[in-house]
């Protein structure tokens, strides 16, 4: 490391002791940064690896791979006045911002030679000034998350946000609707209601309706419906049942002409299901319905594209995005929410 102050180590036990806290204090600070989500993501890293680097090729050692634990065992190589030098830079590096921290600093540069400390200083004043950077950047990612947020709650809320529509009436809407937008629908439809079956019955129906939209009602609906027996169960359950059955049918018999959406499935209850309806056959009762097997499922991985929400109960409005468009146009949607609605 450049301006290195040569200087003969203390080797008394107090100074062994010192050493070997610090050396571990390090240690567990790499092991620990290791194991993050964002392994080293703190703005002292780049500088501190740097440093490390050039400790050990000064002292003729074998540069480690670049796991935290053989970043971390280099340091047992090292000479004491190096782990020195390393724990002074990666707390003058993180040291706090406040001024009468400074003194603080000053101690931990005295094992640099003058040139050392003035570069080492620099390095500071550089990551103190990334980690201002990097705490402006959260915070106005922090604000924007709670100001969308609380859109999407005036939406949630929005008198314009949306429209309850009669079994008879989301079933005409839901016919003049795309295959994306249906998707959304079975994916917010509430399964113990029955009064809007026609609409779901009509989308297990249509040969657009996409397998991953037939197969998100099924595994759905087989959670809490797949161990019944149909003629136990009370009418709008049965109705339910039934449903499940049309859409196993319809998938069973390749029905559906495309797959391009992501049904967006537990992993756990389709693993579920698959076991239990091979129990049932080992068994020798079967269920009353199939649906392919695992080898031959094959699901799209888009997203549904579609300018409609759906919240369940025939009621469906425009998607946030719309809504948003929408209410940055007007120029008094929005103001004084929700009386800019009239109410």
């Amino acid at each position: 490391m450049f301006g290195r102050k040569s200087s003969k180590v203390d080797q008394t036990p107090e100074a062994a002791e010192k050493l070997a806290k610090r050396r571990s204090m390090l240690q567990g600070m790499i092991l620990m940064n290791g194991l993050d989500r964002k392994p080293f993501g703190g703005a002292q890293w780049p500088y501190f690896f740097t440093d490390l680097r050039d400790e050990i090729q000064a002292a003729k050692v074998a540069l480690p791979n670049g796991s935290a634990k053989a970043l971390a065992d280099s340091l047992d190589a090292l000479p004491a006045d190096a782990v020195l030098r390393l724990y002074a830079a990666y707390f003058v590096y993180i040291s706090p911002l406040e001024p009468e921290r400074e003194v603080s600093v000053d101690e931990l540069l005295s094992v640099f030679d003058r040139a050392g400390a003035q570069r080492m200083r620099k390095r500071r004043a550089a990551v103190q000034a990334l980690i201002v950077a990097e705490e402006r950047e959260k915070a106005l990612r922090l604000a924007e998350a709670n100001r969308r947020q609380a859109l999407e709650m005036e939406h949630m809320r929005c008198p314009r946000g949306r429209l309850d529509l009669r079994p008879n009436e989301f079933l005409q809407w839901v016919q003049a609707q795309t295959p994306d937008t249906w998707h959304l629908i079975v994916c917010g439809w509430e399964y113990d209601d029955d009064s809007y079956n026609s609409a779901l019955s009509w989308i297990l129906d249509q040969r657009q309706c996409d397998v991953g939209t037939a197969a998100r009602f099924f595994f759905f609906a087989a959670m809490g419906l797949a161990t019944e027996d149909p003629e136990k169960l009370r009418p709008y359950h049965r109705a339910q049942w039934e449903l499940m059955k049309k859409a196993a049918d319809r998938w069973s018999a390749e029905h559906y002409l495309q797959s391009e959406l992501d049904p967006g499935l537990d992993g756990t209850d389709v693993a579920w299901f698959d076991g239990y309806a091979a129990d049932r056959i080992r068994d020798g009762r079967p269920l009353a319905f199939t649906i392919p097997a695992p080898t031959a499922r094959s699901f799209g991985t888009r997203l549904p594209q579609s300018g409609y929400a759906y919240h369940g109960g025939g009621r469906v409005g425009p998607s946030f995005g719309v809504w948003l468009k929408n209410r940055e146009r007007s120029g008094s949607c929005g103001k004084d929410f929700p009386a800019c609605c009239g109410n």
